[in-house]
Order: structure tokens, then C-alpha cells, then sequence
């Protein structure tokens, strides 16, 4: 039996800057996708759990169309891995098992890169034995699965752990400084990320408005100071006010109805908060250097129905280990 398993993501900043070419500052959290590769002579089979689908193939026609297989299906993964020759040679045939309950609440996802973790994971368990998987074909196969929406940084930062600067698919290595805490807060539904990039891409077009390159120059002075907290705490004040003329410049709904609550409630803590990814729901983080503050928040944002997420950032990114 293979074991292999990728951690979830949380965007600290660089939302929106990293597909204009900025840079994301991402961090891997201890929510892991785990897939389960029992070998077989022949035929496959996929039991998943989280994003609840069984299905059975003979074999896998790696070169019909991606989209012939319903996305719930882990199979449209394994095509997309061939596909992208992220996974050169596949097995005659194998039982997948796959987890992905702890990036849920009931049947809502968190957002914080499932599918993202799920195919890396994939790719270590099928990949055991062959060369390293390179991130630029995770990626690809990663575009392939989803239909070209994306970034890339939630494949490396699920591949490489830890706290990563991203930038046009390069990567380094970042650690934020201890004084720095976190609280994880979910607004209790779920956005499709599809349609708030569609919304980003139609507003900015072939140009790059000043709230656009306001945001990138933020997300890169960021990414820079991490190790300084309060310089660092100080630039993230300055980046979030660019989130947001951002999205009141592109409409994008960015900070929607969870969102808004959480960041009065931020203010009145005194505190920052932030909607983390393309926004809308999902997940956003409240930061400060005042862990009282920061208690403070939660309690306030249990009241008004937020939900606070124990999580914390990770050092591991895809593992692989064989039985």
C-alpha cells in the first residue's frame, strides 16, 4: 500500500496580484488530502470521502477529453496526470482510496484547495518508483482537470509546504515571524472561484488598472518583510485597503456577506482581517500581534455565527510513504 498526502493552502496576500503577474505570499495549513494506492492487476476503482464518489473502469481512456468524466470523479485526475505527462506511465490498474473530510464542513468545502491537494497527492501515490513529478506538470495537469482557472500557487504550495512567495511559477521559501498570530475564520458557505476570476478578468482586460497595481506593489512589499512583525503588520493594513478598492473598483464581490461582518467585527477588536482566495465566502484570517485581541475576535465571531477553524500553518507539503 502507498500512502501519500498534500496539505490545504490559506492565501495570506497576493489574491488577484499573482494572475496579473504579482506575487502571492500562500502557506500551507495541517488539513491534508490523503490518497490510499492499493496495486491491482487490472481494472480501477475510486472510493472517495469528503467529496462523496465510487466509480469503476476497466481502464482509464487517458486521451478522451477530461470532461467526458464528471469533476467529482478522481479519475478526471488521473486522465489529467497522464494527459500533462505529470505521471509518465500509469499502472495497469489500482484502488484508490481518498480523504478530504477535513477540508469540509458537513458537505460545504472551507475553499482552501481541495482539488489542488487531492492531485498532488494523486501524483506522489502514482508516481512512486518513477522520476520526481515536476510542479510544472502538476500544474498543467491541474489546469487540465479544472479548465485553465488558476494560479498555480495552491499546486506549489501543496507540493512544497510551508510559507511560500509565488510569482510567475516561481517559488521561495518564506517564515513569518512568531509574534505574528492567526485566527481562521469560515463564513459558512462556499464561492466559486470560477466565476470571481471571470469577473476579475472582464474588469481589468488587456490593461492593469492603479487598483490593480496598487494590490500587486502591496502583495510584493509583503511578501519582502515577513520576518519583521511589525512592519509586517503594518504592510498587511495597507494591503487589505487595496483588496478592497480593488474589488469596490471591480465589483467582484470580494468581500461578501461573511466577510464584511468579520472585518467590523476586526475593527472593534482591533485587529485585521482579510477574505483569503477569490473571496465571496470560503475563508478568510484575522492577524495580530495581541493574542488577547485575537481571543477577542473569536468570541465575537462565534456570536454573530462565524466559524472559527482550528488550524494551523505547516511545514509539510506532499508525503509519500510506502507499507
Amino acid at each position: 500500500m502507498i500512502r501519500a498526502l498534500a496539505p490545504a493552502k490559506i492565501f495570506i496576500a497576493g489574491e488577484y496580484a499573482v494572475l496579473a503577474g504579482g506575487t502571492a505570499l500562500v502557506t500551507a495549513v495541517n488539513r491534508y488530502a490523503e490518497v490510499r494506492l492499493y496495486p491491482k492487476s487490472t481494472g480501477w476503482s475510486f472510493l472517495s470521502s469528503g467529496f462523496e464518489h465510487y466509480s469503476e473502469y476497466e481502464s482509464l481512456n487517458t486521451n478522451a477529453p477530461t470532461t467526458e468524466l464528471d469533476i467529482s470523479d478522481p479519475a478526471r485526475m488521473v486522465v489529467a496526470l497522464k494527459r500533462a505527462q505529470a505521471i509518465k506511465t500509469l499502472p495497469k490498474g489500482a484502488k484508490l482510496e481518498l480523504d478530504t473530510t477535513s477540508f469540509y464542513r458537513g458537505s460545504t468545502k472551507f475553499g482552501i484547495g481541495s482539488s489542488s491537494a487531492t492531485i498532488v497527492a494523486l501524483a506522489g501515490a502514482l508516481a512512486t518508483g518513477q522520476k520526481n513529478v515536476s510542479l510544472s506538470d502538476l500544474n498543467a495537469a491541474h489546469q487540465i482537470f479544472q479548465g485553465g482557472v488558476g494560479s498555480g500557487a495552491d499546486i506549489a504550495t501543496a507540493y512544497h509546504g510551508g510559507m511560500i512567495a509565488f510569482k510567475d511559477n516561481h517559488i521561495e521559501q518564506r517564515y513569518l515571524a512568531n509574534e505574528v498570530g492567526m485566527v481562521f475564520v469560515f463564513t459558512g458557505y462556499s464561492t466559486n472561484t470560477g466565476t470571481m476570476i471571470k469577473r476579475f478578468d472582464k474588469w481589468r482586460g488587456d490593461i492593469v488598472p492603479s487598483e490593480l497595481r496598487e494590490l500587486i506593489y502591496s502583495a510584493s512589499i509583503l511578501a519582502d518583510c515577513t520576518e519583521m512583525y511589525h512592519q509586517f503588520l503594518t504592510q498587511m493594513a495597507e494591503y487589505i485597503e487595496a483588496l478592497g478598492a480593488l474589488d469596490q473598483a471591480a465589483q467582484i464581490g470580494i468581500y461578501g456577506r461573511g466577510h464584511i461582518a468579520a472585518k467590523a467585527l476586526a475593527k472593534e477588536s482591533k485587529v485585521l482581517y482579510k477574505p483569503c482566495g477569490a473571496g465571496g465566502g470560503d475563508m478568510g484570517i484575522a492577524l495580530s500581534d495581541d493574542l488577547d485581541a485575537l481571543q477577542f475576535f473569536s468570541k465575537k465571531a462565534r456570536n454573530k455565527n462565524l466559524i472559527i477553524i482550528p488550524m494551523e500553518r505547516s511545514q509539510y507539503g506532499l508525503q509519500v510513504h510506502k507499507s
